[in-house]
Protein backbone atom coordinates (compact mmCIF):
# COMPACT_ATOMS: atom_id res chain seq x y z
CA UNK A 1 0.00 0.00 0.00
CA UNK A 2 1.25 3.47 -0.85
CA UNK A 3 1.83 6.41 1.44
CA UNK A 4 0.22 9.63 0.16
CA UNK A 5 2.21 12.87 0.21
CA UNK A 6 1.25 15.57 2.70
CA UNK A 7 0.08 17.73 -0.23
CA UNK A 8 -2.21 14.94 -1.43
CA UNK A 9 -3.62 14.56 2.05
CA UNK A 10 -4.39 18.23 2.52
CA UNK A 11 -5.78 18.86 -0.98
CA UNK A 12 -9.27 17.45 -0.30
CA UNK A 13 -9.89 19.68 2.72
CA UNK A 14 -12.33 22.22 1.25
CA UNK A 15 -13.84 25.02 3.34
CA UNK A 16 -17.16 23.20 3.71
CA UNK A 17 -15.41 19.95 4.48
CA UNK A 18 -13.19 21.69 7.01
CA UNK A 19 -16.19 23.21 8.78
CA UNK A 20 -17.81 19.81 9.12
CA UNK A 21 -14.57 18.26 10.35
CA UNK A 22 -13.76 20.94 12.91
CA UNK A 23 -17.32 20.70 14.22
CA UNK A 24 -16.64 17.03 14.85
CA UNK A 25 -13.32 17.90 16.49
CA UNK A 26 -15.08 20.28 18.83
CA UNK A 27 -17.58 17.67 19.92
CA UNK A 28 -14.77 15.26 20.61
CA UNK A 29 -12.55 17.65 22.54
CA UNK A 30 -15.44 18.87 24.68
CA UNK A 31 -15.35 15.60 26.57
CA UNK A 32 -11.70 14.78 25.87
CA UNK A 33 -10.70 13.44 29.28
CA UNK A 34 -13.50 10.94 29.75
CA UNK A 35 -13.55 9.97 26.09
CA UNK A 36 -9.82 9.42 25.88
CA UNK A 37 -9.88 7.31 29.03
CA UNK A 38 -12.61 5.08 27.60
CA UNK A 39 -10.69 4.66 24.36
CA UNK A 40 -7.58 3.63 26.26
CA UNK A 41 -9.47 1.09 28.36
CA UNK A 42 -11.97 -0.33 25.90
CA UNK A 43 -10.16 -1.62 22.84
CA UNK A 44 -11.01 -5.33 22.97
CA UNK A 45 -9.67 -7.65 20.30
CA UNK A 46 -12.58 -10.00 19.78
CA UNK A 47 -12.83 -12.41 16.89
CA UNK A 48 -15.90 -11.66 14.80
CA UNK A 49 -17.76 -14.14 12.59
CA UNK A 50 -16.32 -14.53 9.12
CA UNK A 51 -18.74 -13.03 6.58
CA UNK A 52 -18.46 -14.42 3.05
CA UNK A 53 -19.47 -11.74 0.56
CA UNK A 54 -19.22 -13.99 -2.45
CA UNK A 55 -16.95 -15.35 -5.19
CA UNK A 56 -15.67 -13.62 -8.29
CA UNK A 57 -16.80 -15.92 -11.07
CA UNK A 58 -14.41 -16.50 -13.95
CA UNK A 59 -15.78 -15.33 -17.30
CA UNK A 60 -16.98 -17.82 -19.89
CA UNK A 61 -14.29 -19.42 -22.00
CA UNK A 62 -11.90 -20.71 -19.37
CA UNK A 63 -10.39 -24.10 -18.70
CA UNK A 64 -9.13 -26.23 -15.82
CA UNK A 65 -5.64 -24.79 -16.42
CA UNK A 66 -6.56 -21.11 -15.92
CA UNK A 67 -5.04 -20.62 -12.42
CA UNK A 68 -7.58 -17.84 -11.97
CA UNK A 69 -6.60 -15.95 -8.81
CA UNK A 70 -2.83 -16.46 -9.00
CA UNK A 71 -2.56 -12.69 -8.53
CA UNK A 72 -5.16 -10.16 -7.35
CA UNK A 73 -5.15 -6.37 -7.15
CA UNK A 74 -7.74 -4.12 -5.50
CA UNK A 75 -8.41 -0.47 -6.14
CA UNK A 76 -11.48 1.58 -5.07
CA UNK A 77 -13.18 1.14 -8.45
CA UNK A 78 -11.91 -2.21 -9.71
CA UNK A 79 -10.51 -5.66 -9.00
CA UNK A 80 -7.92 -7.20 -11.29
CA UNK A 81 -7.48 -10.99 -11.29
CA UNK A 82 -4.56 -12.72 -12.96
CA UNK A 83 -5.18 -16.03 -14.74
CA UNK A 84 -1.77 -16.94 -16.21
CA UNK A 85 -3.06 -20.23 -17.64
CA UNK A 86 -5.97 -18.69 -19.59
CA UNK A 87 -6.20 -19.55 -23.31
CA UNK A 88 -5.83 -16.20 -25.06
CA UNK A 89 -5.73 -15.47 -28.80
CA UNK A 90 -2.47 -14.82 -30.62
CA UNK A 91 -1.97 -12.02 -33.14
CA UNK A 92 -3.62 -14.30 -35.72
CA UNK A 93 -6.59 -15.00 -33.46
CA UNK A 94 -5.65 -18.59 -32.66
CA UNK A 95 -6.10 -19.42 -28.93
CA UNK A 96 -2.81 -20.19 -27.20
CA UNK A 97 -2.57 -22.58 -24.26
CA UNK A 98 -1.32 -21.07 -20.98
CA UNK A 99 -0.98 -17.64 -22.61
CA UNK A 100 -2.68 -15.87 -19.73
CA UNK A 101 -5.15 -13.04 -19.18
CA UNK A 102 -6.23 -10.46 -16.61
CA UNK A 103 -9.92 -10.12 -15.82
CA UNK A 104 -11.25 -6.75 -14.68
CA UNK A 105 -14.24 -6.39 -12.33
CA UNK A 106 -15.71 -2.91 -11.87
CA UNK A 107 -17.63 -1.68 -8.86
CA UNK A 108 -21.37 -2.01 -9.40
CA UNK A 109 -24.16 0.37 -8.31
CA UNK A 110 -24.79 -1.58 -5.10
CA UNK A 111 -21.12 -1.68 -4.09
CA UNK A 112 -20.35 -5.14 -5.43
CA UNK A 113 -18.05 -5.97 -8.31
CA UNK A 114 -19.19 -7.01 -11.79
CA UNK A 115 -17.11 -8.56 -14.56
CA UNK A 116 -16.21 -5.84 -17.07
CA UNK A 117 -13.60 -7.05 -19.53
CA UNK A 118 -10.47 -9.11 -20.09
CA UNK A 119 -7.01 -7.70 -20.84
CA UNK A 120 -4.54 -9.75 -22.87
CA UNK A 121 -1.03 -9.12 -24.18
CA UNK A 122 -1.00 -6.12 -26.50
CA UNK A 123 0.67 -7.83 -29.45
CA UNK A 124 -1.20 -11.09 -29.11
CA UNK A 125 -0.53 -13.97 -26.79
CA UNK A 126 2.05 -16.69 -27.06
CA UNK A 127 1.67 -20.19 -25.67
CA UNK A 128 3.01 -20.37 -22.13
CA UNK A 129 3.55 -16.60 -21.66
CA UNK A 130 1.98 -16.71 -18.16
CA UNK A 131 0.52 -13.22 -18.65
CA UNK A 132 -1.11 -12.37 -15.30
CA UNK A 133 1.37 -14.24 -13.12
CA UNK A 134 2.06 -10.95 -11.31
CA UNK A 135 0.09 -7.71 -10.97
CA UNK A 136 0.64 -4.25 -9.52
CA UNK A 137 -1.66 -1.25 -9.66
CA UNK A 138 -2.55 2.28 -8.67
CA UNK A 139 -6.00 3.80 -9.29
CA UNK A 140 -4.87 4.79 -12.81
CA UNK A 141 -2.24 2.20 -13.72
CA UNK A 142 -2.17 -1.57 -14.02
CA UNK A 143 1.02 -3.52 -14.76
CA UNK A 144 0.87 -7.17 -15.76
CA UNK A 145 3.80 -9.56 -15.57
CA UNK A 146 4.27 -12.22 -18.24
CA UNK A 147 7.54 -13.78 -17.02
CA UNK A 148 7.53 -16.72 -19.42
CA UNK A 149 7.22 -14.68 -22.63
CA UNK A 150 9.80 -15.38 -25.34
CA UNK A 151 11.71 -12.23 -26.33
CA UNK A 152 14.12 -11.41 -29.16
CA UNK A 153 17.56 -10.78 -27.66
CA UNK A 154 20.21 -8.24 -28.61
CA UNK A 155 21.80 -10.69 -31.06
CA UNK A 156 18.47 -11.28 -32.82
CA UNK A 157 18.01 -14.77 -31.43
CA UNK A 158 14.88 -15.80 -29.55
CA UNK A 159 15.35 -15.87 -25.78
CA UNK A 160 12.89 -18.33 -24.26
CA UNK A 161 11.00 -17.22 -21.14
CA UNK A 162 12.96 -13.98 -20.89
CA UNK A 163 9.81 -12.21 -19.74
CA UNK A 164 7.87 -9.00 -20.34
CA UNK A 165 5.78 -6.56 -18.27
CA UNK A 166 2.73 -5.03 -19.94
CA UNK A 167 1.45 -1.61 -18.89
CA UNK A 168 -2.14 -0.33 -18.95
CA UNK A 169 -3.44 3.16 -18.19
CA UNK A 170 -6.99 4.10 -17.18
CA UNK A 171 -8.22 7.13 -19.17
CA UNK A 172 -11.45 7.53 -17.20
CA UNK A 173 -13.46 5.41 -19.60
CA UNK A 174 -11.40 2.38 -20.54
CA UNK A 175 -8.00 0.73 -20.13
CA UNK A 176 -5.46 1.86 -22.72
CA UNK A 177 -2.41 -0.24 -23.55
CA UNK A 178 0.85 1.63 -22.95
CA UNK A 179 3.00 -1.08 -24.46
CA UNK A 180 5.52 -3.17 -22.56
CA UNK A 181 8.95 -3.08 -20.98
CA UNK A 182 11.60 -5.77 -20.93
CA UNK A 183 15.14 -6.45 -19.74
CA UNK A 184 17.75 -4.29 -21.48
CA UNK A 185 19.65 -7.46 -22.40
CA UNK A 186 17.04 -10.24 -22.35
CA UNK A 187 18.29 -13.80 -21.86
CA UNK A 188 16.47 -17.10 -21.70
CA UNK A 189 14.68 -17.82 -18.40
CA UNK A 190 15.30 -14.37 -16.87
CA UNK A 191 11.61 -14.43 -15.80
CA UNK A 192 11.47 -10.65 -16.07
CA UNK A 193 8.04 -9.62 -14.77
CA UNK A 194 7.81 -12.22 -12.01
CA UNK A 195 7.52 -9.38 -9.48
CA UNK A 196 6.18 -5.86 -10.00
CA UNK A 197 5.64 -2.61 -8.15
CA UNK A 198 4.17 0.49 -9.79
CA UNK A 199 4.02 3.75 -7.87
CA UNK A 200 2.57 7.15 -8.75
CA UNK A 201 2.34 10.35 -6.72
CA UNK A 202 -0.29 12.25 -8.70
CA UNK A 203 -0.31 15.23 -6.36
CA UNK A 204 -0.73 18.41 -8.49
CA UNK A 205 1.83 20.32 -6.39
CA UNK A 206 4.75 17.93 -5.99
CA UNK A 207 3.53 14.97 -8.01
CA UNK A 208 6.10 12.78 -9.73
CA UNK A 209 5.78 10.73 -12.92
CA UNK A 210 4.78 7.08 -12.51
CA UNK A 211 7.63 4.69 -11.75
CA UNK A 212 7.83 0.94 -12.10
CA UNK A 213 10.14 -1.69 -10.59
CA UNK A 214 10.30 -5.08 -12.31
CA UNK A 215 11.98 -8.13 -10.84
CA UNK A 216 13.76 -10.80 -12.89
CA UNK A 217 14.69 -13.34 -10.20
CA UNK A 218 16.37 -15.82 -12.58
CA UNK A 219 18.55 -13.21 -14.30
CA UNK A 220 22.11 -14.55 -14.63
CA UNK A 221 23.91 -11.31 -13.73
CA UNK A 222 26.55 -11.64 -12.38
CA UNK A 223 26.13 -15.43 -12.24
CA UNK A 224 23.42 -18.11 -12.34
CA UNK A 225 19.97 -17.08 -11.08
CA UNK A 226 21.26 -14.17 -9.04
CA UNK A 227 18.36 -11.99 -10.12
CA UNK A 228 17.91 -8.30 -10.86
CA UNK A 229 15.48 -5.37 -10.64
CA UNK A 230 14.99 -2.71 -13.30
CA UNK A 231 13.48 0.71 -12.56
CA UNK A 232 11.47 2.54 -15.23
CA UNK A 233 9.91 6.02 -15.29
CA UNK A 234 7.24 7.43 -17.57
CA UNK A 235 8.90 9.93 -19.89
CA UNK A 236 7.04 13.20 -20.47
CA UNK A 237 8.75 13.39 -23.85
CA UNK A 238 8.03 9.96 -25.31
CA UNK A 239 5.05 8.96 -23.11
CA UNK A 240 6.81 5.62 -22.68
CA UNK A 241 8.37 3.97 -19.64
CA UNK A 242 12.14 4.31 -19.91
CA UNK A 243 14.83 2.61 -17.85
CA UNK A 244 16.40 4.78 -15.16
CA UNK A 245 18.28 2.15 -13.14
CA UNK A 246 19.31 -1.47 -13.29
CA UNK A 247 20.24 -3.25 -10.06
CA UNK A 248 21.81 -6.69 -10.36
CA UNK A 249 21.95 -8.78 -7.20
CA UNK A 250 24.47 -7.03 -4.92
CA UNK A 251 27.60 -8.92 -3.90
CA UNK A 252 28.02 -7.82 -0.29
CA UNK A 253 31.40 -6.65 1.02
CA UNK A 254 33.66 -9.57 1.95
CA UNK A 255 31.56 -12.10 0.05
CA UNK A 256 32.55 -13.96 -3.11
CA UNK A 257 30.88 -13.33 -6.44
CA UNK A 258 29.15 -16.68 -6.07
CA UNK A 259 27.38 -15.67 -2.87
CA UNK A 260 24.51 -14.26 -4.92
CA UNK A 261 24.14 -17.41 -7.04
CA UNK A 262 20.61 -18.85 -7.01
CA UNK A 263 19.55 -16.12 -4.58
CA UNK A 264 16.53 -15.07 -6.69
CA UNK A 265 16.99 -11.36 -6.02
CA UNK A 266 13.87 -9.69 -7.40
CA UNK A 267 11.38 -12.41 -6.45
CA UNK A 268 9.43 -9.67 -4.65
CA UNK A 269 9.70 -5.90 -4.84
CA UNK A 270 8.23 -2.68 -3.40
CA UNK A 271 8.86 0.75 -4.94
CA UNK A 272 7.48 3.71 -3.04
CA UNK A 273 8.81 7.26 -3.32
CA UNK A 274 12.49 7.10 -2.40
CA UNK A 275 12.34 3.56 -1.07
CA UNK A 276 13.04 0.33 -2.94
CA UNK A 277 12.72 -3.00 -1.11
CA UNK A 278 13.74 -6.22 -2.83
CA UNK A 279 13.35 -9.82 -1.70
CA UNK A 280 15.93 -12.53 -2.48
CA UNK A 281 14.26 -15.60 -1.04
CA UNK A 282 17.13 -18.03 -1.63
CA UNK A 283 20.02 -15.76 -0.70
CA UNK A 284 22.40 -17.32 1.81
CA UNK A 285 23.78 -15.57 4.89
CA UNK A 286 24.14 -17.65 8.04
CA UNK A 287 21.92 -20.52 6.89
CA UNK A 288 21.76 -22.04 3.44
CA UNK A 289 19.18 -20.32 1.22
CA UNK A 290 17.49 -18.63 4.18
CA UNK A 291 16.60 -15.52 2.18
CA UNK A 292 17.35 -11.83 2.61
CA UNK A 293 15.63 -8.49 1.98
CA UNK A 294 17.60 -5.57 0.51
CA UNK A 295 16.61 -1.98 1.30
CA UNK A 296 17.66 0.76 -1.14
CA UNK A 297 17.00 4.48 -0.75
CA UNK A 298 17.16 7.09 -3.46
CA UNK A 299 19.89 9.71 -2.90
CA UNK A 300 20.19 8.65 0.75
CA UNK A 301 22.30 10.96 2.93
CA UNK A 302 23.92 8.24 5.04
CA UNK A 303 26.77 5.91 4.21
CA UNK A 304 25.67 2.94 2.08
CA UNK A 305 26.66 -0.65 2.75
CA UNK A 306 28.66 -0.68 -0.49
CA UNK A 307 29.45 1.70 -3.34
CA UNK A 308 26.65 2.00 -5.89
CA UNK A 309 27.60 0.92 -9.43
CA UNK A 310 26.73 3.51 -12.11
CA UNK A 311 23.86 1.31 -13.36
CA UNK A 312 22.08 1.78 -10.03
CA UNK A 313 21.52 5.47 -10.75
CA UNK A 314 20.46 7.35 -7.60
CA UNK A 315 19.82 4.20 -5.54
CA UNK A 316 22.00 3.25 -2.56
CA UNK A 317 21.95 -0.04 -0.65
CA UNK A 318 21.37 1.06 2.94
CA UNK A 319 20.31 -2.11 4.74
CA UNK A 320 20.11 -5.88 4.42
CA UNK A 321 17.40 -7.55 6.51
CA UNK A 322 17.71 -11.20 7.57
CA UNK A 323 15.06 -13.27 9.27
CA UNK A 324 15.04 -13.03 13.03
CA UNK A 325 15.12 -16.84 13.25
CA UNK A 326 16.91 -17.98 10.07
CA UNK A 327 16.13 -21.51 8.88
CA UNK A 328 17.53 -23.44 5.94
CA UNK A 329 15.32 -22.84 2.87
CA UNK A 330 13.08 -20.52 4.88
CA UNK A 331 12.56 -18.33 1.77
CA UNK A 332 12.50 -15.13 3.77
CA UNK A 333 11.53 -12.33 1.38
CA UNK A 334 9.11 -14.37 -0.74
CA UNK A 335 6.40 -11.77 -0.10
CA UNK A 336 6.50 -8.14 0.99
CA UNK A 337 4.02 -5.46 1.98
CA UNK A 338 4.55 -1.94 3.29
CA UNK A 339 2.12 0.33 5.09
CA UNK A 340 3.46 3.62 6.40
CA UNK A 341 6.63 2.69 8.27
CA UNK A 342 5.57 -0.92 8.85
CA UNK A 343 7.10 -3.62 6.66
CA UNK A 344 5.85 -7.23 6.61
CA UNK A 345 8.11 -9.92 5.15
CA UNK A 346 6.86 -13.42 4.41
CA UNK A 347 9.04 -16.50 4.87
CA UNK A 348 6.80 -19.43 3.81
CA UNK A 349 9.45 -22.08 4.38
CA UNK A 350 8.21 -24.95 2.26
CA UNK A 351 9.77 -28.30 3.12
CA UNK A 352 11.69 -27.07 6.18
CA UNK A 353 9.19 -25.11 8.28
CA UNK A 354 5.54 -24.03 8.55
CA UNK A 355 6.51 -20.48 7.59
CA UNK A 356 6.40 -17.12 9.35
CA UNK A 357 5.99 -13.39 8.81
CA UNK A 358 8.47 -10.91 10.27
CA UNK A 359 7.38 -7.32 10.95
CA UNK A 360 9.81 -4.40 10.85
CA UNK A 361 9.30 -0.75 11.84
CA UNK A 362 11.17 1.99 10.01
CA UNK A 363 12.96 4.47 12.24
CA UNK A 364 11.64 7.93 11.40
CA UNK A 365 15.09 9.49 11.87
CA UNK A 366 17.59 7.01 10.45
CA UNK A 367 15.26 5.38 7.93
CA UNK A 368 16.42 1.92 9.04
CA UNK A 369 13.98 -0.93 9.52
CA UNK A 370 14.13 -2.58 12.94
CA UNK A 371 12.60 -5.99 13.70
CA UNK A 372 9.64 -5.89 16.06
CA UNK A 373 7.53 -9.05 15.79
CA UNK A 374 7.28 -12.48 14.23
CA UNK A 375 3.93 -14.14 13.45
CA UNK A 376 3.21 -17.83 12.92
CA UNK A 377 0.11 -19.95 12.37
CA UNK A 378 -2.07 -21.59 15.00
CA UNK A 379 0.10 -23.71 17.28
CA UNK A 380 3.09 -22.78 15.18
CA UNK A 381 1.60 -24.53 12.14
CA UNK A 382 2.83 -27.60 10.29
CA UNK A 383 5.74 -27.96 7.91
CA UNK A 384 4.58 -27.20 4.41
CA UNK A 385 1.79 -24.77 5.39
CA UNK A 386 3.58 -21.97 3.49
CA UNK A 387 2.43 -19.44 6.06
CA UNK A 388 3.62 -16.12 4.61
CA UNK A 389 3.37 -16.98 0.92
CA UNK A 390 1.21 -13.84 0.68
CA UNK A 391 0.90 -10.96 3.14
CA UNK A 392 -1.11 -7.74 3.26
CA UNK A 393 -0.86 -5.17 6.04
CA UNK A 394 -2.64 -1.88 6.72
CA UNK A 395 -3.88 0.24 9.60
CA UNK A 396 -3.50 -2.24 12.41
CA UNK A 397 -4.48 -5.41 10.55
CA UNK A 398 -2.42 -8.06 8.85
CA UNK A 399 -3.66 -10.90 6.62
CA UNK A 400 -1.40 -13.84 5.87
CA UNK A 401 -1.93 -16.60 3.33
CA UNK A 402 -0.94 -20.21 4.03
CA UNK A 403 -1.79 -21.98 0.74
CA UNK A 404 -0.10 -25.23 1.76
CA UNK A 405 -2.31 -25.75 4.81
CA UNK A 406 -3.90 -29.23 4.96
CA UNK A 407 -7.41 -29.44 6.39
CA UNK A 408 -8.82 -32.40 8.29
CA UNK A 409 -6.93 -35.59 9.09
CA UNK A 410 -6.73 -39.18 7.94
CA UNK A 411 -9.09 -40.14 5.14
CA UNK A 412 -10.84 -36.75 5.33
CA UNK A 413 -7.64 -34.76 4.90
CA UNK A 414 -7.56 -32.23 2.05
CA UNK A 415 -3.93 -31.51 1.09
CA UNK A 416 -2.80 -27.95 0.29
CA UNK A 417 -6.32 -26.60 0.59
CA UNK A 418 -5.00 -23.40 2.15
CA UNK A 419 -6.22 -20.90 4.71
CA UNK A 420 -5.84 -17.19 5.58
CA UNK A 421 -5.00 -15.81 9.03
CA UNK A 422 -6.10 -12.41 10.33
CA UNK A 423 -3.99 -10.61 12.95
CA UNK A 424 -4.72 -7.36 14.71
CA UNK A 425 -2.18 -4.97 16.22
CA UNK A 426 -2.96 -4.36 19.89
CA UNK A 427 -1.12 -1.22 21.08
CA UNK A 428 -1.82 -1.81 24.78
CA UNK A 429 -0.06 -5.16 24.63
CA UNK A 430 2.35 -4.13 21.86
CA UNK A 431 1.76 -7.34 19.93
CA UNK A 432 0.01 -8.82 16.92
CA UNK A 433 -2.88 -10.99 18.05
CA UNK A 434 -4.53 -13.69 15.95
CA UNK A 435 -8.21 -12.78 15.67
CA UNK A 436 -9.74 -14.94 12.94
CA UNK A 437 -9.03 -17.70 10.45
CA UNK A 438 -10.64 -17.44 7.01
CA UNK A 439 -11.63 -20.85 5.66
CA UNK A 440 -13.12 -21.81 2.27
CA UNK A 441 -16.64 -20.57 1.53
CA UNK A 442 -19.59 -22.38 3.03
CA UNK A 443 -20.92 -24.88 0.42
CA UNK A 444 -24.50 -24.28 1.54
CA UNK A 445 -24.13 -20.58 0.68
CA UNK A 446 -22.11 -21.01 -2.52
CA UNK A 447 -22.80 -24.52 -3.82
CA UNK A 448 -21.34 -23.99 -7.30
CA UNK A 449 -17.81 -23.00 -6.20
CA UNK A 450 -15.32 -24.39 -3.72
CA UNK A 451 -11.89 -23.81 -2.24
CA UNK A 452 -12.23 -26.97 -0.15
CA UNK A 453 -10.42 -29.13 -2.68
CA UNK A 454 -6.93 -30.62 -2.91
CA UNK A 455 -4.28 -28.17 -4.11
CA UNK A 456 -6.79 -25.28 -4.13
CA UNK A 457 -4.08 -23.07 -2.61
CA UNK A 458 -6.36 -20.66 -0.78
CA UNK A 459 -4.23 -17.68 0.28
CA UNK A 460 -1.81 -17.79 -2.65
CA UNK A 461 -2.76 -14.17 -3.32
CA UNK A 462 -4.36 -11.46 -1.17
CA UNK A 463 -5.66 -7.92 -1.56
CA UNK A 464 -7.36 -5.52 0.88
CA UNK A 465 -9.82 -2.70 0.33
CA UNK A 466 -13.05 -1.07 1.54
CA UNK A 467 -13.34 -3.40 4.51
CA UNK A 468 -12.95 -6.43 2.26
CA UNK A 469 -10.37 -9.19 1.99
CA UNK A 470 -9.81 -10.68 -1.45
CA UNK A 471 -8.39 -14.21 -1.42
CA UNK A 472 -7.08 -16.12 -4.42
CA UNK A 473 -7.07 -19.93 -4.72
CA UNK A 474 -5.54 -20.71 -8.16
CA UNK A 475 -6.77 -24.32 -8.19
CA UNK A 476 -10.11 -23.84 -6.48
CA UNK A 477 -13.31 -25.01 -8.16
CA UNK A 478 -15.00 -22.24 -10.13
CA UNK A 479 -17.23 -22.73 -13.17
CA UNK A 480 -14.86 -25.61 -13.91
CA UNK A 481 -13.00 -27.91 -11.49
CA UNK A 482 -9.56 -26.60 -10.48
CA UNK A 483 -10.03 -23.51 -12.66
CA UNK A 484 -9.17 -21.19 -9.82
CA UNK A 485 -11.37 -19.08 -7.57
CA UNK A 486 -11.31 -15.65 -5.95
CA UNK A 487 -13.40 -15.19 -2.81
CA UNK A 488 -14.30 -11.89 -1.14
CA UNK A 489 -14.69 -11.80 2.63
CA UNK A 490 -15.81 -9.02 4.92
CA UNK A 491 -12.70 -7.77 6.66
CA UNK A 492 -12.17 -6.16 10.01
CA UNK A 493 -9.59 -3.73 8.68
CA UNK A 494 -9.58 -0.09 7.69
CA UNK A 495 -8.09 0.65 4.32
CA UNK A 496 -6.84 4.20 4.36
CA UNK A 497 -4.67 6.66 6.19
CA UNK A 498 -6.45 8.30 9.09
CA UNK A 499 -8.58 5.24 9.87
CA UNK A 500 -6.79 4.77 13.17
CA UNK A 501 -9.44 2.54 14.75
CA UNK A 502 -9.88 0.41 11.63
CA UNK A 503 -13.64 0.78 11.09
CA UNK A 504 -13.44 1.83 7.44
CA UNK A 505 -14.11 5.54 8.10
CA UNK A 506 -12.04 8.52 9.16
CA UNK A 507 -14.27 10.13 11.76
CA UNK A 508 -14.62 11.31 15.37
CA UNK A 509 -13.55 7.98 16.95
CA UNK A 510 -10.28 8.22 15.03
CA UNK A 511 -9.66 11.70 16.41
CA UNK A 512 -10.33 10.36 19.90
CA UNK A 513 -7.94 7.49 19.36
CA UNK A 514 -5.29 9.86 18.02
CA UNK A 515 -5.50 11.97 21.17
CA UNK A 516 -5.29 8.83 23.29
CA UNK A 517 -2.00 8.01 21.57
CA UNK A 518 -0.72 11.60 21.60
CA UNK A 519 3.04 11.80 22.11
CA UNK A 520 3.57 8.09 21.52
CA UNK A 521 5.41 6.37 18.70
CA UNK A 522 2.42 4.20 17.77
CA UNK A 523 3.11 3.37 14.12
CA UNK A 524 -0.48 3.21 12.85
CA UNK A 525 -1.36 6.61 14.33
CA UNK A 526 1.85 8.29 13.13
CA UNK A 527 0.20 9.35 9.88
CA UNK A 528 2.97 11.65 8.62
CA UNK A 529 5.68 9.11 9.48
CA UNK A 530 7.84 11.42 11.59
CA UNK A 531 8.11 9.01 14.53
CA UNK A 532 5.68 10.64 16.97
CA UNK A 533 1.90 11.16 17.19
CA UNK A 534 1.34 14.93 17.19
CA UNK A 535 -0.61 17.82 15.72
CA UNK A 536 0.80 17.12 12.27
CA UNK A 537 -0.93 13.74 12.34
CA UNK A 538 -4.19 15.45 13.32
CA UNK A 539 -3.89 17.69 10.23
CA UNK A 540 -3.44 14.62 8.05
CA UNK A 541 -6.43 12.92 9.66
CA UNK A 542 -8.65 15.95 9.13
CA UNK A 543 -7.69 16.08 5.46
CA UNK A 544 -8.89 12.50 5.06
CA UNK A 545 -12.13 12.85 7.01
CA UNK A 546 -14.89 10.65 5.60
CA UNK A 547 -15.33 7.09 4.30
CA UNK A 548 -12.17 5.29 3.29
CA UNK A 549 -13.30 4.52 -0.22
CA UNK A 550 -14.02 8.11 -1.24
Amino acid sequence: MSRPSIHQLLAPLSAVHAARVFSAVGSVMASACSLLLSVCLTVPVNAQPVVELGPLKAPVGGSTSDRFGTAVEWQPDFFAVGAPGWRSPSSTGVPQDLAGAVHIYNRGPLGGFIYANTLVAGSGAGAGDAYGQALSSTPDWLVVGAPSTDVTGLTGSLQLQAGVAWIWSWDGTMWQSMGSVQHHDPRSIDTFGAALSVWHDSDPIVGLPPELAVGAPLDNEPTNNCGSVTIFELSSTTSMFEKTAFIAAPVLPGASGYSAMDGLFGCSVILERDLLIVGAKRRTLSDSNQGLVFVFRRNAAGAPIMPSPPAWGPWKLMQVLPSETPIVLEEFGSSLDLYGRVLAVGAPGGSTSPGSVNVFLQDAVTGDFDPTHRMVGVGGGDTGDQFGAAVQINSGWCYIGAPGYDSGSGASSVADRGVVYEFRWTPSAALWELTRVLHPPNPSSFPTVSMNSPDAGMGTSLALGSGQVVVGAPKGNNALPSQGLVMVYEGEQGTCYGDVNGDGNVSSPDISRLFALWGSTEQFADLNNDGVVSGLDLIVLLALYGPCDL
